[in-house]
């Protein structure tokens, strides 16, 4: 249910087995014995037993086209930052016959999260923001869902608006001015002081709402300040604030300045007559 978890965190397996013959087979069993790198925290099923000692799933008999369900949970240890551990289940005894052995056994990939191999700021996009369509609520206003389809194989984003304070969004993802089409570059302005936008991310299996990943390294391009050369008294600030970041390392040569304010982590630039801020967080 998580292909990026971190150090520490359950992940859980579904296998399910079923018979597509309208007859009975005996004596079914499954095996999947966990790999290296995690530990074994549970096994639940719908019929039959699981052992974790052997990773043997006893069925038992499945009747002409029953199905029966195995859940695994399981830690991820100490050490496995940046590994991929790949997990296997196939049948490893029935009796009555199978007419299909393509389908036997099925394994996933899981990748560590590495805190330590974040994106630098000049790092390309990995995932591709250009094509969205809203999926709940109205357009530009609190609540609204909307989906970026296929910004990897396979995978969706859902960006939410959790919030609009003292701000007016013109446009969920602005693909002009120079920016990058893969880029997630909303464009919206604010009222008045402090004005800003609160977004939420998910990602999502194509099509679907079903989570996928977990963590993920961002780049924060262009926050910058501006100080009126005709009146020195009115300035611009920008700035990006995130929860839950595992790490983050600020561009060099730039002056971003860092608060908090509850669960919020707020880095913002200094005014400037000229200037660019990049910021690099891993979540």
């Amino acid at each position: 249910d998580n292909v990026s978890p971190s150090v520490g965190d359950t992940v859980s397996y579904t296998i399910t087995a079923k018979n597509e013959k309208g007859n009975a087979v005996g004596n079914v069993e499954v095996t999947d014995q966990l790999p290296a790198g995690l530990t074994y925290v549970s096994g639940t099923t719908t019929l039959g037993t699981y052992a974790n000692g052997t990773g043997i799933w006893d069925i038992g008999t499945l009747s002409g086209l029953q199905s029966a369900t195995l859940t695994l949970k399981a830690t991820v240890n100490t050490g496995q930052e940046g590994n991929t551990i790949k997990n296997t289940a196939s049948f490893s005894n029935f009796t009555g016959g199978d007419g299909n052995q393509s389908n036997n056994s099925a394994d996933v990939d899981i990748i560590v999260f590495d805190p330590s191999s974040g994106l630098t700021c000049n790092e390309p996009p990995l995932f591709n923001f250009s094509s969205n369509s809203l999926e709940e609520g109205i357009s530009g206003q609190v609540n609204a869902v909307y989906r970026f389809n296929n910004i990897a194989s396979g995978l969706d984003a859902l960006v939410k608006i959790k919030a609009i304070s003292n701000a007016s969004l013109s446009n969920i993802d602005d693909n002009g001015s120079g920016n990058s089409a893969a880029n997630f570059s909303p464009l919206f302005q604010a009222t008045q002081s402090g004005g800003y936008i609160d977004w939420e991310f998910k990602f999502v299996a194509t099509g679907t709402t079903t989570p996928v990943k977990k963590n993920f390294a961002m780049t924060a391009l262009d926050i910058d300040g501006y100080i009126n050369p005709n009146n020195t008294s009115q300035s611009i600030r920008d700035f990006l604030g995130f929860t839950q970041n595992q790490s983050n390392s600020v561009q060099g040569g730039n002056n971003l300045t860092e608060t908090t304010s509850g669960d919020f982590q707020f880095f913002t630039s200094t005014p400037a007559t000229d200037g660019n801020g990049s910021l690099d967080f891993d979540h």
